[in-house]
């Protein structure tokens, strides 16, 4: 399931899935948020796809990637100011890349330190080809319509 705000029309409000914002909530907009997301059900579904995903693909980091897609082609109109196709590709080293999606942003925000540390540099992230730098993650793109290979 897909969580977060609409599309915005400028292009930078830092908050929409659209938007290429470092949009972290502060403690007074996470309570606000904890009113519009249930938090537990997203971490499970989250971790649920991760699981699913390591299983299908052979997954097991970025280094030892079995047969996870190298590249990803998003056909969908993603932001106004961007309407052609866009290429992301598989990043396959382990580093401190996090997607850019709202709801990845909630989970990671509210996670133990280890899990940002142990758990987060090893799931599947994806950058986009350009100028406008972008990461997402295998969750997103398995749960998003507008994917191929």
């Amino acid at each position: 399931m897909k969580y977060g705000f609409p599309s915005c029309f400028s292009g930078e409000c830092g908050m929409c899935d659209s938007c290429n914002g470092n949009y972290i909530p502060n403690e007074p907009m996470r309570y606000t948020m904890d009113k519009f997301f249930d938090r537990e059900k997203m971490t499970d579904e989250y971790w649920r796809t991760i699981h699913k995903i390591s299983k299908k693909d052979l997954y097991k980091n970025p280094t030892n990637s079995g047969f996870i897609d190298k590249k990803k082609v998003h056909y969908g109109y993603d932001c106004p100011n961007r309407s052609e196709n866009q290429i992301y590709r598989f990043i396959e080293t382990i580093q401190d890349h996090r997607c850019d999606s709202l709801t990845c942003k909630i989970i990671y925000n509210y996670a133990n330190k280890q899990d940002q540390i142990r758990k987060f540099p090893l799931i599947p992230i994806y950058k986009r080809e350009g100028i406008y730098p972008h990461h997402i993650c295998g969750v997103c793109i398995e749960n998003e319509a507008g994917w191929k290979k």
